[in-house]
């Protein structure tokens, strides 16, 4: 619970936190035309990388083409990650287009995606984060604490898609996005 408490406290601590958030909820939104999702995964491997390296507060949002360039290079990562995880699910019999690959893929993101962009943040290059064994490295550094925060920020993200819609005046996607952040910091602390 630790690193969750840290999480919140190293967003809540910058100055310009919500303005933060709020651009990261409207690349949230544009996530279906395929740049939102980028410039968040972009940006949640800056957030890593800040903590990594002892900086304090959040990323700026101006590098945009250095955080559209880690974005694209995670993508690809979390892609074949998840072409691998829907082959291992499609060979135990479950139908591509269905709703338990689906579940599967949800799952797989959870628990793989994190260590994805510790992984590049770690290691900085695209070759060595599509190394299963970077992969392993990183939850043996987090040891013990990497259920207990996959656990807490999972349901951290399923109360904020379910429950963000009440806070409309602030913004569904912030809160979803602010999750995402707190998530990328506990797992980087």
């Amino acid at each position: 619970m630790k690193k969750i408490v840290s999480a919140f406290s190293f967003v809540f601590a910058d100055d310009e936190w919500f303005n933060k958030m709020l651009i990261g909820g409207i690349y949230l939104l544009l996530t279906p035309l395929g740049i939102g999702l980028v410039m968040i995964l972009g940006y949640q491997g800056q957030v890593a990388d800040s903590i990594r390296h002892n900086k304090s507060g959040l990323p700026m949002w101006r590098n945009s083409s250095l955080i559209f360039q880690n974005g694209i290079r995670l993508l690809c990562v979390s892609v074949v990650y998840a072409a691998i995880l829907v082959g291992c699910v499609s060979l135990a019999g479950v139908e591509l287009l269905s709703i338990p690959m689906l579940g599967a893929l949800i799952v797989g993101h959870i628990l793989i995606n994190p260590l994805i962009i510790l992984s590049f943040t770690s290691n900085q290059s695209l070759k060595k984060s599509l190394n299963p064994l970077s992969l392993i490295a990183e939850i043996r550094h987090l040891g013990t604490g990497y259920i207990v925060v996959v656990f807490a920020t999972s349901l951290l993200l399923l109360a904020s898609l379910l429950f963000g819609w009440m806070f409309i005046v602030v913004g569904w996607p912030l809160v979803i996005f602010l999750m995402l952040i707190v998530q990328t910091s506990a797992f980087a602390f």
